[in-house]
């Protein structure tokens, strides 16, 4: 569903031309060595001399009958026990990646960006936070995982964006890559003057299936058709 409170100075074709621009210098820039894992911590044990033989375990005391529950589901002179469902702690959602390097920065101060700093000035606050980030969350992809090429970026395409005055979480973006929409979350925090991404974590999830393209306004991408 597209928004509806949107402040677009000049609309949809001055947006759409600067992330064209973003996204051709964003691939004219070398891809960043993906990061290598580091060192595992270990510590050397020295013996000296010989290992004393552990004594053999004691016998297990012997087992005592249970006692039927209570009709509170509490045993006889013991304890509550969990339900199944209490006994485990409700599962967590995968932790964001956290960007150690603004990446947006490389291809906004390219000599060849000169339009596109000259365009951002004059969108929208919304849209022109939108764009900055959008550029950002395609640069991440790429540095995270070389096997992506993404060439567009939908803030908004399953849900709509949540502005702070210098933030922009959404939760229900998407990215393209290789004529296929992937699901796509991230937070990005902005200077005060707006200029450029501070800081940026996101989450890439599994592909969007072809027949929900056109209920989350998904632009189809030009394969050929067979």
């Amino acid at each position: 569903m597209l928004p509806t409170n949107r402040d677009i100075s000049l609309g949809w074709p001055a947006a759409l031309l600067l992330h064209v621009i973003a996204l051709a210098l964003l691939f004219l820039l070398p891809r960043p060595a993906p990061l290598d894992r580091p060192p595992e911590n270990s510590i050397e044990v020295e013996f000296v001399g010989d290992i004393p033989k552990p004594p053999p375990p004691a016998p297990p005391p012997p087992a005592l009958p249970a006692k039927p529950p209570s009709a509170d589901g509490i045993p006889q002179g013991g304890v509550a026990v969990p339900r199944p469902s209490e006994a485990l702690p409700p599962s967590s959602p995968p932790a964001m990646i956290q960007a150690r390097k603004i990446l947006s920065d490389l291809a906004l101060a390219d000599p060849r960006s000169r339009q596109a700093r000259k365009m951002l000035p004059l969108l929208g606050r919304d849209e022109r936070m939108e764009q900055l980030c959008n550029i950002e969350a395609m640069a991440q992809l790429r540095a995270w995982n070389h096997d992506l090429e993404p060439d567009l970026t939908i803030a908004y395409a399953r849900a709509e964006t949540r502005m702070g005055d210098a933030s922009v979480t959404a939760d229900g973006a998407a990215f393209r890559s290789r004529r296929q929409w992937f699901v796509l979350r991230y937070r990005c925090n902005l200077t005060l003057d707006l200029a450029r991404v501070s800081a940026f974590e996101f989450q890439a999830g599994a592909a969007i299936p072809r027949n929900a393209w056109s209920r989350f306004n998904l632009p189809v991408s030009d394969e050929p058709q067979d």
